[in-house]
This record gives structure tokens, C-alpha cells and sequence, in this order.
């Protein structure tokens, strides 16, 4: 019977220590977040007119991946930028030729203009971010927007 608590013992303090790192790397991937981020700002975000404002994109990229950001006239940001693109009067601000990877920061600064229409003239607009995984995929990655106002 000593023989069999002794085995038992010995199992314990394993069994427990494999618990305990296995929590530890469970714990770590939820810290580490996700692999793809993508957030966008707009400084100052009532500009008047003439002005201007800056735009930055900034967020991860674990692999390299295509940003986009446009400026939206009337309309809220599209679920993708593709679908973002076909709407009208809406202005492709970014899109780097060598895309983003890793940690990244993209700022564009933009001029309002009197008596125009679009994303930089009088009204309520949005800018919007877009990550999309590197050709030839088209995966959508990640999305965000941030309102502003001109005039």
C-alpha cells in the first residue's frame, strides 16, 4: 500500500506543473491578441476650411499585408475595402506599394477644400482602414473607421 502513495505522490506535483505551463501558454497566446490590428485616426477631427488634417493608420501586421484607407464622402465605411472603392466620391488616400508587415504607422496629412463635394469639402466623413492579406489573396484582415468633420 506505501508503494502505491508513493506513486501517486510522484504524479501530483508533474501533473500540476503541467497544468500550470500549459495555462502559462494559454495565457500567453490570449495576451499576445491577434495577429492583424488595424486602427485609424483623424487629427483634428473638426477641421475648418481651408485646413488640414492628418489621417494615421497604424497597427500589426504579423505577415505582409496590402492597407488601404480612404476618405468616404457621405456614406459609412463599407465592410471591405473593395466595396469600399466602388463607392462614389470616395478617395483612396493609402495604399503603400510594398504593403505593411510587422509594427506599422502610415499617416497621410490631407487639405480641405472650399467649395468641394467629396471627403475634403463641408460635411460629416469617415476615414477608413483596411488590412487585406498580399496578393493573390484578397482575405480581409481587418477594418476600422473614424469620423470627422469639415467646415
Amino acid at each position: 500500500m506505501d508503494r502505491v502513495l508513493k506513486a501517486i505522490c510522484r504524479w501530483q506535483p508533474a501533473t500540476a506543473a503541467a497544468t500550470l505551463v500549459c495555462a502559462g501558454v494559454l495565457s500567453g497566446v490570449a495576451a499576445a491578441g491577434s495577429p492583424y490590428t488595424v486602427m485609424v485616426k483623424v487629427a483634428p477631427s473638426t477641421v475648418p476650411v481651408p485646413g488640414t488634417f492628418t489621417v494615421t493608420a497604424t497597427g500589426l501586421s504579423s505577415n505582409r499585408s496590402r492597407l488601404k484607407v480612404f476618405l468616404n464622402a457621405r456614406s459609412p465605411c463599407a465592410a471591405t475595402a473593395a466595396a469600399d472603392a466602388a463607392i462614389a466620391g470616395d478617395v483612396l488616400i493609402a495604399s503603400p506599394a510594398l504593403g505593411v508587415v510587422g509594427s506599422y504607422v502610415h499617416t497621410k496629412v490631407v487639405s480641405t477644400v472650399s467649395g468641394a463635394t467629396g471627403p475634403r469639402g463641408p460635411g460629416n466623413h469617415q476615414a477608413c482602414a483596411y488590412l487585406i492579406a498580399w496578393p493573390p489573396s484578397a482575405l480581409p484582415r481587418g477594418h476600422a473607421s473614424a469620423a470627422y468633420a469639415v467646415g
